[in-house]
């Protein structure tokens, strides 16, 4: 059971790695104003990214190789910190898990923008992948 436990363990370690390093180019694959550039940075810093690990190990338990899926876990992540930055605004909360709220840190137009962004990434993340999946076939599972 340890050694099973240990090696799901750096797998997902390695996965977030790697899918920490791909959110970090995704500001560089597609343009986004420069005045922003550390905001990006800023709101996608943190996270278990829980959401996007939990796709790649789905998408390499139905047989497709994980880093076919890597595009689609990040517009989730995305899409997610989006949600978290515009509900937090929202809300009016100042703190999330004890730490400053991102539109408490960068001001509240600036989380509205750049939430929008993150949005308007993830939709872009999902398109190139959608476009990418058809020309190159990769297997995709139609859920009926």
């Amino acid at each position: 059971m340890a050694l099973t436990k240990n090696y799901y363990k750096i797998k997902l370690f390695n996965k977030r790695r790697i899918l920490n390093q791909q959110l970090s180019k995704v500001s560089e694959q597609f343009y986004i104003p420069p005045a922003l550039h550390s905001y990006y940075k800023s709101a996608v810093s943190d996270g278990k990214r829980f959401r996007p690990l939990l796709l790649l190990m789905t998408h390499e338990l139905f047989g497709g190789k994980w880093r076919d899926a890597l595009p689609l876990a990040c517009a989730i992540e995305l899409l997610h910190k989006a949600s978290l930055v515009h509900d937090d605004l929202v809300d009016g909360d100042g703190l999330r898990r004890g730490k400053e709220a991102f539109w408490k840190t960068c001001g509240e137009k600036q989380a509205v923008i750049i939430g929008d962004v993150l949005i308007g990434l993830s939709f872009e993340l999902v398109n190139q992948w959608c476009a990418d999946s058809y020309e190159n076939n990769i297997k995709v599972y139609k859920v009926s």
